[in-house]
Parts: structure tokens; C-alpha cells; sequence
């Protein structure tokens, strides 16, 4: 290998890490509080948002063109605002998991439920959940749950963690996509890009001992 050739192969490196951390950031876990802001400048885009009565809210127009390898956002976004109350998010093909009764399946740090004829949301992990009330939880001022009705008869959302709101203008459904897949840890990066670079500036200063011996 040239001196050249190793200068570009550590510029490709560092190209590669630097791609790698920009990807995108999953949040895990039930986000509160969250300013639309912080999805979009971290790889996420917005793919639906409506009243929170609305009646065209299928799943089917929430995720419409989402891949099954992309990450969904969904939250509960203050009216006029930029705020998002209350969201997580979860690999798509995870989240069309179907759920029977009142089972949830925990992925990415919440406890989610999904009924295409019924209705979809999440808990905090360890919540039981009711298809009549989205979460039995009685944690007073818990904000930890949120569920969409989606069937034909009634579209419109119906739980932001203990208020039932079917008809509240408080909220709009928001629907966010990101196809970045997990990020390594910042740590990780740094470790993984010390070594490489380590590495090659061993090869580096080794090529050049060899260049002068020959000169």
C-alpha cells in the first residue's frame, strides 16, 4: 500500500464515522417534552400530522409510505406549539406486530399494543393496558401512555396519559420517520475511530521508514 493510497483509506474512515454519527438518533424509551426540533435536526422527518379528533387517521395514512426497516415516531404534539407531550418510537415491523387482547410487546424501552381494527399505542413498561381505556394505570399525573383508536367507526385519538381525549383540540397526532438504524454509543465511535486511526498511523510511519531506507 502507497503512503497515498493509506492517506485516502483513513480519510474514507473518517468519512464513514462521521456519516455513521450523523445516521440518526432513536430515542428510547417514553419522551415528554420534546420539541419537534430534536427529531428533525437528529435524521427524523415528518410523515403525518392531524387534528386529534380527526377522522382520517388509519394506519394506513399515518405510516403511509414507511418502510418496514425505518423507525416511527408517534406523539402527541401541544396545539400551536412545537412540543411534543408525549411520543417514543419504534422499529415499524415491530409495531405491526400484532397484539390479541390486551398483550403488549416491549420494544425500544416501551410497552406497545397494535390492533390495525382497533386501536394502536403504547405504556411504560409493566403497565397493564385495556382496549376500553388505552391503560389502566391510576398513577395520578403519570404521563406515560398514549393510543389512537383506528377503525372505520372512530379514527380519532383517545388517550394522552390520564386524560381521555377523544374530541380535545389540546393535541394533534404527529407521525415521524426516521430510516437510520441503531447508532452505536458516542464511546464507541471514539474507541472504534482511535484504533483505526491508531492503526493506520503505525502503517503510515512504518511505510515511510521503509521509503527512506530505500532512498
Amino acid at each position: 500500500m502507497s503512503i497515498k493510497m493509506l492517506k485516502a483509506s483513513i480519510a474514507g474512515v473518517a468519512l464513514s464515522l462521521s456519516g455513521l454519527a450523523n445516521a440518526g438518533i432513536i430515542p428510547v424509551g417514553i419522551q415528554t417534552d420534546i420539541d419537534t426540533s430534536t427529531l428533525t435536526n437528529n435524521g427524523w422527518s415528518l410523515n403525518f400530522q392531524s387534528a386529534w379528533s380527526s377522522q382520517a387517521a388509519h394506519d394506513y395514512e399515518m405510516f403511509a409510505g414507511v418502510a418496514l426497516d425505518e423507525y416511527v415516531f408517534i406523539g402527541a404534539l401541544d396545539t400551536g406549539t412545537s412540543n411534543i407531550a408525549l411520543g417514543a418510537a419504534v422499529l415499524y415491523s415491530d409495531l405491526l406486530n400484532y397484539t390479541f387482547g390486551n398483550n403488549t410487546n416491549d420494544y425500544n424501552g416501551a410497552s406497545w399494543y397494535f390492533r390495525e381494527d382497533y386501536s394502536m399505542g403504547f405504556a411504560a413498561i409493566g403497565e397493564s393496558v385495556s382496549l376500553n381505556s388505552a391503560d389502566t394505570s391510576n398513577d395520578a399525573g403519570s404521563l406515560s401512555k398514549l393510543s389512537w383508536h383506528m377503525h372505520d367507526g372512530y379514527t380519532a385519538g383517545y388517550r394522552v396519559g390520564n386524560l381521555k381525549s377523544n374530541s380535545s383540540a389540546q393535541f394533534q397526532k404527529v407521525v415521524f420517520r426516521s430510516s437510520a438504524t441503531e447508532v452505536p454509543e458516542p464511546t464507541t465511535l471514539a474507541i472504534f475511530a482511535l484504533g483505526v486511526m491508531g492503526l493506520a498511523s503505525r502503517r503510515f510511519h512504518q511505510l515511510i521508514k521503509n521509503s527512506n531506507k530505500t532512498l
